[in-house]
This record gives structure tokens, C-alpha cells and sequence, in this order.
């Protein structure tokens, strides 16, 4: 009883020898972010450093471009726009000195009513 236990034991051992070697004929096992780990091998640092290091640079390079994309894209000339009043130029379009003077909510209801 005892060498069938073991022939079944060492038959369900090749078994399982057999489905790792072919899963790693297939790709398991390989290194799963080789970027990683040739900076990790360069630097020094560990694999888990390395990565978190790259999804900042990532994050942080989405970041970048979202805040300076579009002005590196505006043309010049619509940069340095000369304004004849550079006081006027945040002033609401249909409020008049007269409104703002006497009335100081007019132009909160012109935005309100707007």
C-alpha cells in the first residue's frame, strides 16, 4: 500500500512539474516590468521604489502638460494682445462706470440674471 501511495504521490509530482514547465514555456515567471527592473539594477533601489518613482514621473508629467500645454500652444501675438485700458479689461461687457458707482450689486445681478 505504502509504493502505490508513492507512485501515486511522485505521478501527481510530475503532473504538476509538467503544467510549471510549460506555463513558463508560455511566459509565466518572466520579469513583469523589465523597465523597472533595469533601473532598480542601475540605481540600487528596490523593484517597489522604482515603480512608485515612475508613476510619479508619470503623474507629474500629465500634470505639466495639462498646465503648460496650452499656453505653449497659443500663438504669440494672441499672448501679448495690447488692451487700450488694461483696467477695462476684466470689467463686465454691459456694466458703465455709472452702475458701479451708484449701484455697486448691478453687476451681480447682471451676472445673476446672465
Amino acid at each position: 500500500m505504502d509504493e502505490d501511495k508513492r507512485r501515486s504521490w511522485q505521478a501527481g509530482i510530475d503532473r504538476l512539474k509538467a503544467d510549471i514547465n510549460r506555463e513558463r514555456d508560455a511566459g509565466a515567471g518572466k520579469e513583469a516590468d523589465p523597465q523597472a527592473r533595469v533601473i532598480a539594477s542601475l540605481t540600487g533601489l528596490d523593484m517597489s521604489g522604482v515603480r512608485l518613482g515612475l508613476s510619479w514621473l508619470l503623474a507629474l508629467a500629465v500634470e505639466a502638460i495639462s498646465a503648460f500645454g496650452l499656453f505653449a500652444i497659443t500663438p504669440r501675438d494672441a499672448r501679448r494682445a495690447p488692451h487700450a485700458d488694461p483696467a477695462r479689461q476684466w470689467r463686465l461687457s454691459a456694466s458703465t462706470d455709472r452702475q458701479r458707482t451708484s449701484e455697486p450689486t448691478s453687476a451681480w445681478r447682471l451676472f445673476k440674471a446672465g
